[in-house]
């Protein structure tokens, strides 16, 4: 097997009872947030305590599916020195945990919804403040080297499944939880299951000689439409693209600018799919060919072929459904929509199916998923917070 970094699991576990996305289930948050005169507060926790009071401000949260590390910049009080101790011997809170999130005091305390979860990576004090940079838990995992120094990990001596290759690397290499509850620290077990059980037809191989986990991770979305991201409880979450998806949300006119752009600069209408690849010989069993003939009538032909040597599709079945979805996905013309919704858009998370409708632009609870969003947290002025989001139509 290749390197593995011994890291432990970081989670916290859950906190309060979460639906789709991370919203308590409990109807007066919901209607809390979903309302225009919404007041929120913050909640910071650092080292498992509560230090709601000293928090200032809190900068942009961003969420998309390149794995990217995200940061935070949380700025707090520090009228009385209670943050002194990161820079005072022996510095031992420098890299300890800290989470963010919301809450409403009408509804409780213990119903939080978490928008991020890191480890301070600096402090830079400022007259009577200190300001954090948080930096998200799953960084080093996401930095986790498969292979390399002349070792290799294999993952060809079998075919494997995306859901089972995804466990492999996040529990056996980057040593995270492995435990196959929705109780998992790490991982949302929830959503990894429906995402293994969604992508079954699919039979992968790869060989990695040195690249992140955050290669393998993305490699492994792109060659199965998916998702794979870090949620605001920094466990490691996961979705298949698909149409005909039941909304989770709605946004109307009444609680949401709306925008839409349809682009023609993602079109692949010819796919060639290379399968069954031999590192020992360096040859693949053959390609699996397809297009979109209606597609290339309009807008000629605009071809990919699938060939990567690190991650690949084992069979030809596999590489035939691999083909036929992404064509599905990406032969035509992408219409996406651009939202920037009041509070209660922090019901979305990424893959979030959610019901536009906008009379001018002639859209009836029209359905789009979302693959890129961004969180403002305010408190205690006029506008408390809004989202913005984008998506693709999944309809």
């Amino acid at each position: 097997m290749g390197t593995r970094q011994n890291y432990t699991g970081f989670g916290y576990g859950r906190f309060g009872s979460m639906t789709f996305g991370q919203v308590p289930e409990t109807s007066t948050f919901e209607t809390e947030l979903a309302a225009q005169a919404s007041s929120p507060r913050i909640r910071f926790v650092f080292k498992s305590h509560e230090y709601d009071e000293y928090v200032l401000k809190v900068t942009q949260i961003e969420r998309s599916g390149e794995l990217k590390v995200g940061t935070c910049f949380v700025t707090l009080s520090n009228t009385d020195g209670k943050w002194n101790d990161f820079y005072q011997y022996p510095l031992t809170d420098m890299g300890k945990t800290c989470n963010i999130g919301l809450y409403f005091p009408v509804v409780g305390n213990d119903d939080i919804l978490y928008l991020f979860t890191g480890t301070v990576k600096n402090v830079s004090y400022q007259d009577a403040t200190a300001i954090l940079t948080v930096q998200d838990k799953m960084a080093r995992v996401l930095d986790t080297t498969l292979g390399g120094n002349n070792e290799v990990s294999e993952f060809y001596t079998k075919p494997w499944t995306p859901g089972a290759m995804a466990w492999e690397l996040l529990t056996d290499y980057a040593n995270l939880s492995s435990i196959k509850t929705s109780q998992n620290p790490d991982i949302d077990y929830d959503s990894w299951s429906s995402w293994h059980s969604d992508t079954m037809s699919y039979s992968l191989c790869a060989r990695f000689a040195g690249q992140s986990l955050r290669t393998a991770l993305l490699k492994l979305g792109r060659l199965t439409n998916s998702l794979i991201w870090v949620d605001g409880e920094s466990r490691f979450k996961f979705s298949m693209f698909s149409t005909g998806q039941s909304p989770d949300m709605t946004a109307t006119v009444s609680d949401a600018i709306i925008d839409l752009d349809v682009d023609t600069s993602t079109i692949i209408n010819s796919v060639g799919v290379k399968y069954g690849f031999s590192p020992t010989t360096d040859t693949w069993i053959d390609m699996v060919a397809d297009a979109n003939t209606a597609s290339q009538g309009v807008f000629g032909t605009i071809e990919e072929i699938f060939k990567d040597t690190i991650l690949w599709h084992y069979t030809e079945a596999s590489a035939t459904a691999f083909a036929a979805a992404f064509l599905d996905a990406w032969s035509m013309p992408v219409e996406r929509i651009n939202v920037h919704q009041c509070m209660k858009g922090y019901a979305a998370d990424l893959a979030t199916v959610v019901a536009v409708t906008e009379p001018l632009k002639e859209l009836s609870s029209r359905p789009y998923w979302i693959d890129r969003i961004i969180y403002t947290v305010r408190q205690g002025s006029d506008d408390d917070g809004t989202v913005r989001y984008e998506g693709r139509y999944a309809g």
